[in-house]
């Protein structure tokens, strides 16, 4: 499953409808899906706000499904950016002490297994994968 979004944070609600939509479609327990979507919210906003997306782009977000894993595919065509080489937040100090920040890529190394971010052609390439926290159901 493909969506297509503008860089718009008005597109949130379209990306948790898609997020919804798979999970209903291939039967996904409701957590998965909740920290799947929370992981693409956290994602999706990052890149609307910092990856200086050029006029007309769009954020493109690739779902597949095989038995018990949903493989994920992020791209845009913004500011060349390695998320994954950002250090992880400091989980330790006081919320007043911390930085704000850092939290969604925390829920993608906590909830998601091999993240990978490749730059080519101009184009930002973010995958990763969930696997089910149940196994899945007959028939998937």
């Amino acid at each position: 499953m493909k969506i297509r979004l503008a860089p718009d944070l008005a597109a949130l609600g379209d990306l948790a409808d898609g997020v919804a939509a798979f999970g209903e479609r291939h039967r996904i327990a409701p957590g998965d899906v909740m920290r799947l979507n929370l992981v693409l919210d956290e994602l999706f906003t990052n890149t609307v706000d910092y990856g200086a997306q050029p006029q007309g782009a769009t954020i493109d977000i690739t779902l597949c499904r095989s038995p018990g894993l949903t493989q994920v595919r992020i791209e845009d065509r913004g500011t060349a950016f390695d998320p994954l080489d950002i250090p992880p937040p400091d989980l330790d100090s006081s919320l007043e002490d911390r930085p704000v920040g850092g939290l969604g890529l925390h829920f993608l190394r906590t909830f998601m297994s091999d993240p990978a971010y490749r730059h080519e052609d101009g184009v930002n390439r973010l995958t990763f994968s969930q696997i089910d926290s149940v196994p899945p159901t007959e028939g998937e």
